[in-house]
């Protein structure tokens, strides 16, 4: 967090060590996403979704230049500010953070396989579930499937049980790469299929092109809003004639 510090990132006012306890002091932040939606019973108008995307985005992109990956995006690990910042969302929880390349060389990790499962089943990128090293583009497939399930309050994959750990999180894979992303993406917009057709198109080394991202994110929102700051009440209708 101390190398990352910026725009969207906790302020951390000390860290160390009290008796046997390690300590974090960081500033104080709201509820998040995850507990807004259930507040708003599940559901988000469409312009509350894509304005958050916009947020997220920059979120991701900025870790990304400070040569990090998230590696556990979802709506648990993104904060409302509070008072005045209370339209601003905060990235946290870096505990599964690591560096997709050498901050100096800019020399990137290697591809391997074979590796244990990082992250949370209901966000992870179909690579993070097959064992594949993580990089960028696992953090943006996370992304995708977390704007998903804000306009849709769910994903298919919800409510799958296991005996074990391990067989929840392969039956949330197999449903994963079962499903199509026309129905995972049935009554969305349609940009939203094309960028999730994107991200799994990625290599392992390869920069998202954040741009095309927000340029198709604000397409999505000028069909709904001409407004880009974060509200989560319905917008006024817009009379274009």
């Amino acid at each position: 967090m101390k190398n990352i510090q910026g725009a969207g990132i906790p302020i951390i006012y000390w860290y160390g060590t009290s008796g046997n306890n390690q300590v974090l002091i960081m500033e104080l932040l709201g509820p998040n996403l995850e507990k807004v939606l259930k507040d708003f019973d599940r559901k988000f108008f469409s312009h509350t979704v894509i304005t958050i995307g916009l947020q997220v985005l920059k979120l991701i992109e900025y870790l990304h230049s400070r040569n990090y990956i998230h590696r556990d995006i979802k709506p648990e690990n993104f904060v409302l500010g509070l008072e005045k910042k209370s339209k601003t969302i905060y990235m946290i929880d870096f505990g599964l953070a690591r560096l997709y390349q050498n901050t100096t060389s800019k020399l990137h990790i290697p591809y391997r396989d074979n590796r244990s499962f990082i992250g949370t089943a209901r966000y992870s990128s179909i690579n993070a579930h097959i064992g594949v090293e993580q990089s960028r583009r696992d953090d943006i497939e996370g992304f995708l499937y977390m704007l998903i399930y804000f306009f849709k309050g769910s994903l298919p994959w919800q409510g799958i049980k296991g005996y074990k750990k391990r067989e929840k999180q392969q039956k949330i894979m197999d449903h994963k790469m079962a499903t199509p992303i026309e129905l995972l993406c049935k009554d969305l917009p349609k940009e939203l299929s094309g960028l999730l057709y994107y991200a799994r198109g990625l290599k392992f080394e390869e920069a998202p092109d954040y741009r095309y991202f927000r340029r198709a994110l604000l397409k999505m929102l000028n069909k709904d809003s001409f407004n880009i700051e974060l509200s989560f009440e319905k917008p006024p209708t817009v009379n274009l004639l």
